[in-house]
């Protein structure tokens, strides 16, 4: 179809109505055979290979299109009216299964391509699932969380704390009626006698028996 060798595997062609020609921008740059053909294009509802100006595709090929290319596995690369990038880093070898390299399209201004894969890239996934990721103009990964270090004895423990205000006991502030005092000058009930402020009950006086006292019945 174009003077590039496809090697007989499916590609991206371009073609300019305005020039009225065709061009392959999956092949290889130096005109070598293709190796490998390129996945195909995405299939999830609104997305796309092709940016809305037509000039910006993007796709996944395991061939090695740009020398920095060296992990043999597949890549996303982005095309850009006649230059070829690396959206991917080329080095990474991704895994195979559930978690491997997938595309999932561009956004209509090409500033973001989408791809997911089950790899660590920023630092802050914790499992090897499959994670989405955003590929941006004036994107980039900041610094990834740094894990706590683990503490040793009273370290555990944390900064001390002062602690909580204790309310005070209520009989402290209590103001209701207690033990009734008697008040000076009443007199106590009948049974009771005065001991300080308050009545208590009167005990029994024992009786002394007199020496001239015998015992009724008894003779003199």
């Amino acid at each position: 179809m174009t003077a590039d060798d496809n090697g007989g595997f499916n590609q991206y062609y371009r073609y300019v109505d305005s020039t009225r020609t065709l061009e392959c921008i999956t092949c290889r740059p130096d005109g070598g055979a293709s190796t490998a053909a390129v996945a195909e294009p995405p299939s999830y509802r609104g997305t796309t290979a092709m940016a809305g100006d037509g000039n910006t595709y993007v796709f996944r090929t395991q061939e090695a299109l740009l020398p920095e290319d060296v992990n043999g596995t597949d890549d996303v690369y982005e095309w850009h009216n006649g230059s070829l990038g690396l959206v991917t880093d080329g080095e990474t070898v991704w895994p195979d299964g559930p978690g491997s390299l997938a595309l999932l399209g561009i956004s209509r201004d090409a500033t973001n391509v989408l791809f997911s894969v089950g790899a660590q890239l920023t630092g802050y996934e914790t499992d090897k699932v499959a994670q989405l990721y955003d590929a941006r103009i004036g994107g980039g990964f900041g610094s990834p969380p740094v894990p706590p270090a683990p503490c040793a004895e009273d370290a555990c423990q944390g900064p001390l704390e002062q602690p909580p205000n204790t309310a005070a006991p209520g009989s402290s502030t209590y103001v209701g009626p207690g033990n009734r005092a008697v008040k000076k000058g009443r007199k106590c009930a009948k049974g009771k006698v005065r001991r300080g402020k308050r009545c208590v009950k009167k005990k029994p006086r024992a009786h002394k028996k007199r020496a001239h006292q015998r015992p009724k019945g008894e003779s003199k």
